[in-house]
């Protein structure tokens, strides 16, 4: 995917959205648009492997902010479901990835 995505690195996010802090606390709303985002997809329902990918990174971003209800809720899932993924490990960099986008997308105004 790296091949077809413009690389843009922390300096030049900088340069677009200002000096504030991208990795500052987090938000709690729209958390399922901010991991899609991060994964270049409108949306995580579904099975593919990327979108299961992003579910647990997002769940392991916030799992001591949200209990399993909220965050069902967020994902549009059963919460039998958020519970399932609690106990697949995140990619580290896809939880760095969402976080990045979660405040580009605070900053921007976005969701």
């Amino acid at each position: 995917m790296r091949n077809y995505l413009p690389r843009i690195n922390r300096e030049r996010l900088v340069e677009l959205f200002g000096h504030g802090n991208l990795t500052e606390e987090v938000r709690l709303d729209d958390l399922a648009g901010s991991a899609a985002a991060a994964i270049c997809q409108e949306s995580l329902t579904g099975k593919a492997p990327d979108r299961v990918a992003a579910r647990v990174a997002l769940i392991a971003l916030v799992e001591k902010r949200l209990n399993d209800k909220h965050l069902a809720r967020q994902l549009d899932v059963d919460q039998r479901t958020v519970k399932r993924l609690r106990g697949h490990e995140a990619k580290t960099d896809l939880v760095r990835a969402i976080r990045l986008q979660m405040g580009a997308r605070r900053r921007a105004g976005v969701g």
